[in-house]
């Protein structure tokens, strides 16, 4: 509530009117603010071990399973893949929510309104927030094949966002699925793939090269791919360490629980921690994502977005 609505008093005049006009913008100013890395919640919900993030506005809307949550670094507009049943068939979409000037936000709108034949997950912005990552079943050139996952993005426009477009070779593959994408502040990226085995998907990267290109990807090097699934990697900006889903681990808490991964000084990855009982259950934990400033770790369960200081990663950090 805006402090403008509190004022009781009968002002009367001019000045008296500028005056609430001056003192609703600033309140509205001190909302935004206190809400711009977050999106829809504010920085004093963020509590040590994970709860559901924005019951208040997702709780009124329809029964969805929903998963990774991205944030533009306004605060301004919240992205998020949904999983939904329409007409007897079953799609997978992300969805988006925009806040306007007076803080409310729109009901959630499918990113690609025509899209109904093929599944699109996963969102993820660029560090300028000029490209929005994410990865589609779309054969790329009206090619028919399988229904894999490849990475694609838009662009902004001056309406909005512009056409879909695949990232292409070396990173999108024809034989194998490439899931969940994340990059670093210097542009590389990093993602999930089956291509060495398509019965288990590792961690890559690949440094962005000349020509805005990217290098042939790589498994992540050191302990942090082993014989089980790892993806749903998101890195930190500085590349210090990732947080990726993984499943079939003798520590396992469920179906699939959260890791942290740390980068040492040699540029090995340290063998996956299990972010424990403040932040895995008996149930599925994956699609996590960070807050740009680094204190918040989002991420979904049971069809729910969850969110949890990333006090839960330092405090596993060597």
């Amino acid at each position: 509530m805006y402090l403008c609505h509190g004022l009781q008093s009968p002002l009367k005049g001019g000045i008296h009117f500028l005056l609430l006009v001056v003192l609703c913008h600033i309140a509205r100013s001190e909302c935004f603010a206190q809400n711009i890395t977050y999106g829809i919640e504010s920085l004093d919900r963020l509590g040590s071990a994970a709860k559901p993030y924005a019951p208040e506005f997702f709780g009124k809307r329809e029964k969805l399973t929903r998963f990774g949550l991205a944030i533009s670094g306004d605060g301004r507009e919240c992205y998020f893949a949904v999983a939904l049943t329409d007409g007897g068939r079953f799609r997978e979409e992300i969805r988006l929510t925009r806040r306007n000037a007076d803080g409310e936000w729109s009901t959630p709108q499918p990113l690609l309104r025509s899209e109904k034949q093929y599944k699109y997950v996963d969102p993820h912005f660029s560090p300028d927030g000029k490209r929005l990552y994410f990865i589609y079943t779309k054969p790329e050139n009206g090619k028919p094949r399988n229904q894999r996952f490849d990475i694609w993005f838009v662009e902004r426009t001056g309406k909005g966002w512009g056409e879909p477009v695949n990232i292409g070779a070396p990173i999108s593959t024809i034989d194998a699925e490439e899931y969940f994408v994340s990059l670093t502040s210097e542009g590389t990226i990093f993602f999930g793939s089956n291509r060495s085995d398509p019965d288990n998907f590792d961690l890559y990267s690949a440094r962005l090269g000349k020509n805005d290109r990217y290098d042939q990807p790589v498994p992540l090097p050191g302990k942090v791919n082993t014989n089980n699934y790892e993806a749903d990697v998101f890195v930190a900006p500085d590349e210090s360490y990732v947080v990726f889903s993984s499943s079939g681990r003798e520590d396992g808490r469920g179906q699939g629980d959260l890791y942290v991964s740390f980068k040492d000084s040699d540029g090995n990855w340290s063998a996956g921690r299990n972010l424990g009982d403040r932040v895995n259950s008996n149930r599925q934990e994956f699609a996590p994502s960070i807050s740009r400033d680094q204190k918040a770790l989002f991420f979904s369960r049971g069809g729910v977005l969850y969110w949890v200081s990333t006090k839960v990663i330092e405090d596993l950090r060597p």
